[in-house]
Formats: structure tokens, C-alpha cells, sequence
């Protein structure tokens, strides 16, 4: 088990491919140590290929259900449910976080739910610094959230310098989702 001198806190933010990716391979990694680990989404809800993976490896996934669109799509009923899925979603991670019955929390694009305004930036700086002492807590989103980056151990920008959506093609299962 870990303790507050060593768990850390993980922020995986930018425009480029790969900050779920980091957050899930870390994910596949505490797995295989033996490490309990918990993943919340937010702002996502579709069935996206990871999450068989994690079902087959007891890694329990939370989604804003809800969510079927990109925000600027949605209009001010479904932005009301998106808002209160991101609650509903960001209390599972904090009970998580807190409860010491975790080793790693993932809460995946929950800096995207900040900006966006569907979740409080101080609830999510008080998670961090309410989370149990063993608790290795992982973070992504795009635009960096500079109160997150200074609470985190670990700051790893993820920057687009090429990507094949520039040219036309478009995400791909297994690949990008």
C-alpha cells in the first residue's frame, strides 16, 4: 500500500492523442500489481472499446450516461442533464477518492467538465486535497487547468503535432475509441 509521502497526483492534459490512453494504461498497470482501481468519465458516454476491457479486468467504469453529444451540440435540456450527470458522476470519484478503498481514481476529461461549466473547479481542488493518503489520483482534460497543474506531482502536456483527422480521417474503433 502506498502512503501520502508516495501517492501521487497525475494530470494528462493538450490538443494531442494519447491522455485517456496514459490514464488507462496506468490503469492496466495497477491492475496488474493488484491495485484496486476506479474510472470515472466525464463528458463521455459512449460504449467506447476500453471499457470491455475493464469489465473483463474488474476495473469499474462510472460515464456521464447522459452524454451523447459534444456541448456546443447540445441545447439547454441536454446541457442540464450533462451538468447533472458530471455531479452525479464526479460524486462516485470523490466518495472513491476518499474512502481509502481505492489505490488509483482516474476522473477522465474532468478538467473538460470544469471549463465547460458543468462541474465547480473548487470541488475539484478540494477532492485532491481531500483524497484519502493512499490514493493515487489521475487526471485528464485538453486546455490546461493551472490550479490542477500546480496540485499534481505528475504534469505531462500531451501536444498535437500531426493527427490523421487532419486529413480526413476519422477516429477509429480500437484506435481513437
Amino acid at each position: 500500500m502506498t502512503n501520502k509521502e508516495t501517492a501521487c497526483v497525475h494530470y494528462y492534459y493538450g490538443d494531442g492523442k494519447g491522455k485517456s490512453t496514459a490514464a488507462f494504461g496506468l490503469c492496466l498497470r495497477a491492475s496488474g500489481a493488484g491495485k484496486r482501481v476506479v474510472v470515472t468519465q466525464f463528458l463521455k458516454g459512449a460504449p467506447y472499446a476500453e471499457l470491455e476491457s475493464f469489465a473483463r479486468l474488474g476495473i469499474p467504469v462510472h460515464q456521464t450516461s447522459s452524454v451523447r453529444k459534444f456541448i456546443f451540440q447540445m441545447d439547454e435540456a441536454e446541457r442540464a442533464a450533462a451538468k447533472a450527470d458530471c455531479e452525479r458522476v464526479f460524486e462516485i470519484a470523490r466518495e472513491a477518492a476518499a474512502s481509502g478503498d481505492w489505490d488509483v481514481v482516474v476522473l477522465d476529461e474532468v478538467t473538460d467538465a470544469v471549463a465547460c461549466g458543468m462541474l465547480e473547479e473548487s470541488a475539484l481542488l478540494s477532492l485532491l486535497e481531500t483524497r484519502a493518503p493512499q490514493t493515487e489520483l489521475v487526471l485528464t482534460g485538453h486546455a490546461p487547468n493551472k490550479a490542477v497543474v500546480d496540485g499534481a506531482d505528475y504534469v505531462t502536456e500531451m501536444k498535437k503535432q500531426k493527427h490523421p483527422y487532419d486529413r480526413g480521417l476519422m477516429a477509429r474503433p480500437g484506435i481513437e475509441y
